[in-house]
């Protein structure tokens, strides 16, 4: 097997081996990391492929800080199954690391998905090689919106609540700059959830809405496309005076049935582990009927 440092113009054959909202990484010129996130760190792509008889089999995907205080991360790591072997694996990853080495970094980090066997063939990999211990970060779903139609809350309390709901694309700046200004003013929001940390231009204009209350917007479901079929559920806020009892479940379930119109199939989750209510939420009334639950994991190596 030949590994290599990746180069303009040898980098579209690797495509198929990373995720479809990393590929823009793969023109490896400087960009930002994950613009559907509200992520506008400026980075430089690092690339190191695997290959036998010229055609790709791995690929290591990473990027360096463009800006302070941020440390290059590996963002996937790919090898396909009939080439997974313990020296495949070492040898893709060997690579990766030494080329953040000469780049002059001396610390690595990585975020992975744990909950398959490739995850757990990674997680001995980087034991092996002398990571830290995973450390987990969010509890991950993956999900038709069949499956989520079959939970028991869904489609229940919606009379209860006095809620509105609109379209998010309807929320105006002035009303967005209105909420914001409250918010610094008495830190009502979560700070991982304000609406506009997320990047409005791509957000799913059919299923992301505001909650209103008396005129008032009070919370909000923002949600980004994946793909034709598949939606990601990104930030969900309710103000906390109001979150009690479930009372968020009836714009889930308006939004769900959003984006089940729009054409949607699947969709993904994810809740960070310090939002502790919420994770109880989903390992209760969710991850019984969805199809994937797995954790998002973090582990980092210093380089000698």
């Amino acid at each position: 097997m030949d590994y290599e440092l990746l180069a303009d113009g040898r980098t579209s054959a690797f495509e198929p081996l990373t995720y479809p909202a990393l590929r823009h990484l793969l023109a490896l010129e400087p960009t930002v990391r994950f613009p559907a996130e509200g992520d506008r760190r400026r980075i430089q792509p690092l690339a190191v492929g695997a290959s036998e008889q010229a055609a790709p089999v791995g690929l290591a995907l990473g990027c360096l800080p463009l800006g302070d205080g941020d440390a290059p991360e590996l963002l996937s790591f790919y090898l396909r199954p009939e080439r997974q072997t313990p020296l495949a694996a070492d040898g893709l990853m060997a690579l990766f690391e030494d080329a953040v080495r000469d780049a002059g970094f001396r610390s690595l980090g990585f975020v992975y998905t744990s909950g398959t066997r490739e995850a757990e063939a990674l997680e001995e990999l980087l034991a092996r090689r002398g990571w830290s211990p995973p450390e987990t970060r969010m509890v991950t779903l993956r999900f038709t919106l069949e499956q989520i139609k079959s939970t028991p809350w869904f489609e229940r309390y919606r009379r209860r609540t006095g809620f509105g709901f609109v379209p998010w694309i309807e929320i105006g700046e002035a009303e967005v700059a209105a909420l914001r200004a409250s918010h610094e003013e008495s830190g009502w929001i979560a700070e991982d959830l304000v609406p506009w940390g997320f990047d409005q231009q791509r957000l799913d204009a059919a299923s992301s809405i505001a909650i209103r209350l008396g005129g008032e917007v009070v919370g909000w479901v923002l949600n980004h496309r994946i793909d034709e079929r598949t939606i990601r559920f990104t930030c969900s806020f309710l103000r906390r005076d109001l979150s009690r009892r479930a009372r968020i479940v009836p714009a889930y379930s308006e939004s769900i049935a959003r984006a089940e119109a729009a054409g949607y199939e699947r969709g993904l989750f994810t809740v960070p582990k310090h939002h502790t209510e919420m994770v109880a939420f989903v390992e209760r009334w969710c991850a019984p009927w969805f199809g994937f639950v797995g954790e998002t994991r973090g582990v980092a190596k210093a380089l000698s």
